[in-house]
């Protein structure tokens, strides 16, 4: 009878599955049908002919993209990868799904890198908006060679966003007092936060100080002026002035530095 036929025990009879009773059961059927018997030929003929090629492709397609995209695996474990394993009988009733998995796999990949490769690095006017912070008023401190009302005038100015205003007082004190390095840092955030900015005059300013190169400020001024750059588009000379921040003392910076350095060669 054509029920008795059944796909999956023939092929859990040749993949060795039939243990007890069961096999005992099967291999007396087998042995007194001839339809039977010719069923099992056909499928192992089957199996032979096919040796699972298809199921076997998918999933050599999908560790070709893992090993293509994905970070490479232990030399120990390519090695074992890479020896000649003997052909396992998949059964038939079980290709398909092996078959649908490994596509489902692939469409997966295919998604995740056509993600990848929709998503564009970001642009140097991006990077800088997700960096700058105008420095704060707290944070500046009077140098010792401006010691009238004008600096803490100039430091309102700026508090209340006037950066023209503060910019006009402080290249009044640095033309009186040209070593005033506090003054001159002020003056450069005043320079590049104004409407519009004066991002050249702004430059000048924070590359006096690190010519200068004895202020506590440096670092500041280092990290400063590379975002500037950034924003000019000037990536090698931003590139330049993070690298040297890597081996700051103020290790935040430094690691800012680190972070911004890796996003711009994305």
């Amino acid at each position: 009878m054509e029920e008795q036929y059944n796909i999956e025990e023939i092929e859990q009879y040749l993949a060795g599955e039939l243990t007890g009773a069961a096999l005992v059961d099967f291999e007396s059927r087998l042995a007194q049908d001839a339809g039977l018997a010719a069923k099992v030929r056909l499928v192992q003929g089957l199996d032979d002919t096919l040796a699972d090629e298809q199921a076997l492709k998918v999933q050599q397609l999908v560790v070709g993209l893992g090993e293509e995209f994905f970070a490479p695996i232990a030399d120990e474990t390519k090695a074992e990868v890479a020896k000649e394993k003997p052909t396992v009988r998949l059964p038939l009733y079980r290709r398909p799904y092996a078959i649908a998995a490994g596509l489902a796999i692939l469409v997966s990949l295919g998604l995740f890198f056509w993600w990848q490769s929709a998503t564009p690095p970001l642009s140097s006017q991006e990077l800088f908006a997700s960096y700058y912070q105008a420095y704060e008023n707290t944070a500046l401190v009077r140098g010792p060679a401006s010691t009238n009302d004008q600096y803490q005038t100039a430091l309102d100015q700026y508090d209340q966003g006037d950066f023209t205003s503060a910019s006009t007082i402080l290249d009044t004190i640095l033309t009186q007092q040209p070593g005033d390095i506090s003054a001159r840092f002020v003056l450069a955030h005043a320079y590049f936060n104004q409407t519009p900015p004066n991002t050249e005059a702004a430059i000048q300013a924070l590359q006096f100080i690190i010519e200068d190169g004895k202020s506590i400020l440096l670092p500041q001024v280092q990290w400063y002026l590379a975002l500037i750059y950034l924003k000019q588009d000037q990536g090698p000379q931003a590139q330049a002035l993070l690298q040297q921040l890597l081996n700051s003392p103020d290790t935040q910076l430094a690691q800012q530095a680190q972070k911004l350095l890796q996003e711009m060669e994305n």
